[in-house]
């Protein structure tokens, strides 16, 4: 009887371990619990005049969609994101992201607007922070310094989305239709 009990405690152990594993795995410490944006697909407008802010919105928006998990859409018309710029002296101010909802007959819909601050920015760094921002809109959380992540805070951080950013965002729009 009592070796029967130290094997049904032993497999309750493991089994509460492998829970505590797969709840505490990296993917599920950096994506949020639900995606805030209705679809894959995401239309986009940039609105800068800057040649060199336009660029890096694009490429970033490049590198982004060729991870497969979302598709980022121009559009002329009213966008789900727009992509700017803005100048600031605070150097705390690195990104401005706004948010308006609008109510109509066919339902909810949400626009938002992404801005570079110009002043506080490198030119050198646009492209690296213009990818930190769409990963950051797109609902990823900032990852420890071991993880190799755009979002990472270290200073050697990737300057493009990495596998582990994948597998983020995978999860996070697990549910999420084009």
């Amino acid at each position: 009887m009592k070796k029967w009990v130290k094997q049904l405690m032993m497999g309750m152990a493991v089994v509460v371990g492998l829970l505590v594993i797969g709840f505490g795995s990296p993917v599920n410490a950096q994506a949020k619990k639900d995606s805030h944006l209705p679809s894959r697909t995401i239309t986009y407008q940039i609105v800068t005049t800057s040649p060199t802010y336009r660029q890096a919105w694009t490429d970033a928006l490049k590198q982004w969609g060729k991870l497969h998990v979302v598709r980022f859409v121009p559009t002329t018309e009213t966008a789900t994101v727009q992509l700017g710029t803005f100048t600031s002296k605070n150097k705390k101010n690195v990104f401005k992201t706004d948010q308006r909802t609008t109510y109509t007959q066919t339902g909810v819909f949400s626009t938002y607007k992404l801005d570079m601050n110009r002043r506080v920015i490198k030119k050198a760094d646009t492209p690296k922070m213009a990818n930190k921002a769409i990963g950051i809109f797109l609902g990823l959380q900032p990852t420890s310094k071991k993880a190799n992540s755009i979002l990472s805070p270290r200073k050697k951080a990737p300057a493009k989305p990495t596998r582990l950013d994948k597998q983020h965002l995978q999860k996070l729009y697990k549910n999420v239709a084009y």
